[in-house]
């Protein structure tokens, strides 16, 4: 039942948590995932029935800010964060993986300026895939200036939107011509983990990690980290070389 239920969408679901501890007079709340805490009281009017006042209770601002930095590092910087300076919005919004071919089904320089601003990954952003990975440094050049053609061509191409998008691809470009130039092979590897992760919508199932790592679903951890050691531990180390971001970010995937 649970293999069942981790191979099917159900997995996506989530958890949150709240917890609300009394101290004497004073109440301290905390919620951890998509949840909020209310405060309801009661009031007491001159004539009748006693009524009451709900409040919702914010969490702390610097708190939430902390929270965001962390979640910033594990998934994509994406909606709650400033692409021209960095600085990370409250209240923003977090994605674990590209955008889908359905969120896609949008007008031309629209569904290009979605795609680069919700891409997980460089190889997104200028919508490259594995395969075209085998044309070397030219297949980023020629995607770069692809985009920065029909960035420049949009409507408004002085607004901040179209300038962070062209920022976001030029820098999509160095890194992509970085791994290439690095090896080919590795930055394959690297371009297969995260469109996993976009295919299976941010989390792999256990039948697609398995086969990824060429394990049995369900074989245990030890199983599943030989299977990391002898298939990307070495190809990681290498990486790591040229983006230790990048390295580390594939290792946590496969971690995962």
């Amino acid at each position: 039942l649970d293999h069942a239920l981790l191979d099917s969408a159900a997995r996506f679901s989530g958890c949150g948590l709240c917890v609300a501890l009394l101290l004497g007079r004073r109440l301290a709340v905390g919620t951890l995932g998509g949840c909020r805490a209310i405060l309801s009281q009661k009031t007491r009017p001159g004539a009748g029935e006693a009524s009451w006042q709900a409040r919702l209770l914010a969490p702390d601002t610097v708190a939430n800010l902390a929270s965001l930095r962390r979640l910033r590092a594990a998934y994509a910087p994406l909606g709650a964060v400033d692409m021209a300076t960095g600085a990370v919005r409250p209240g923003g919004l977090f994605h674990a993986s590209s955008p889908s071919p359905e969120q896609l089904a949008v007008p031309a320089v629209e569904q290009l300026l979605l795609r680069i601003e919700r891409a997980a990954h460089p190889f997104a952003a200028l919508g490259i895939g594995v395969s075209q990975l085998q044309g070397g440094v030219a297949v980023a050049r020629q995607a770069l200036a692809e985009c920065e053609q029909k960035l420049n061509a949009a409507q408004e191409p002085s607004s901040e939107r179209v300038a962070s998008a062209l920022a976001r691809v030029r820098d999509a470009a160095t890194e992509i011509e970085s791994f290439l130039s690095m090896d080919m092979y590795v930055t394959q590897i690297l371009a297969e983990l995260y469109y996993l992760v976009d295919e299976e919508g941010g989390m792999p199932s256990p039948k697609r990690a398995a086969a990824l790592l060429g394990v049995e679903p369900g074989c245990g951890e030890a199983a599943a980290q030989a299977g990391i050691d002898r298939r990307f531990r070495a190809l990681m180390t290498q990486l790591a070389q040229v983006s230790p971001s990048h390295a580390q970010r594939g290792l946590r995937i496969l971690a995962e």
